[in-house]
């Protein structure tokens, strides 16, 4: 009975031993993860367009210059796009205009197809995708950047003389932190 009795303690001991084996080897102890967060301001203000011209009596072919310029007046550095909103907006035409019209042999047609604008980005530090304009980079604080188009009126329908083109600009940024790409969604 002594024997069973050293048998079984002896027992219950190997397997303590070889439960607690398997369990140091299955586990591990990370090093310490720190992480580092920097609060500031971030802000960035946009300056009014500089057109090359003027926009009125813009005639299909004729190209159009604008560009924007974009300053970082936080205190983080930021990831920056930008997207467009355009709509055009049909004015009410006056007699001259629909007698020229009629007389040209033109048809007005509230089912004419919107003017088409060709968007062409003229800034090599700027990249499209997805009908966003990315900024290449991260834009310091009080650093100016500046993103340049060519607008090109493709058609112009008779029913869209002297309708007016409205474009608005949308700026989105993000902070810049550890140099990692931005999260946009």
């Amino acid at each position: 009975m002594k024997n069973a009795l050293s048998l079984l303690i002896l027992l219950i001991a190997c397997i303590i031993l070889v439960s607690g084996f398997t369990l140091a080897y299955f586990t591990d102890k990370s090093e310490d993860n720190q992480m580092h967060f920097t609060t500031g301001i971030l802000k960035v203000d946009i300056e009014r367009p500089t057109i090359n011209d003027s926009w009125d009596n813009w005639e299909p072919g004729e190209t159009k210059e604008i560009s924007w310029t974009f300053r970082n007046s936080g205190t983080q550095p930021a990831y920056v796009r930008i997207s467009f909103n355009n709509r055009w907006t049909k004015n009410e035409l006056p007699e001259t205009v629909l007698t020229a019209v009629y007389y040209s042999g033109y048809e007005i047609s509230e089912d004419d197809p919107e003017p088409a604008v060709d968007w062409v980005l003229c800034s090599d530090d700027w990249d499209e995708e997805d009908g966003y304009y990315y900024y290449n980079g991260a834009v310091q604080p009080d650093e100016e950047i500046t993103v340049n188009f060519k607008a090109t009126l493709s058609n112009l329908a008779p029913s869209y003389l002297g309708a007016d083109y409205n474009l608005s600009l949308l700026l989105e940024s993000v902070q810049a932190a550890n140099n990692s790409n931005p999260a946009w969604d």
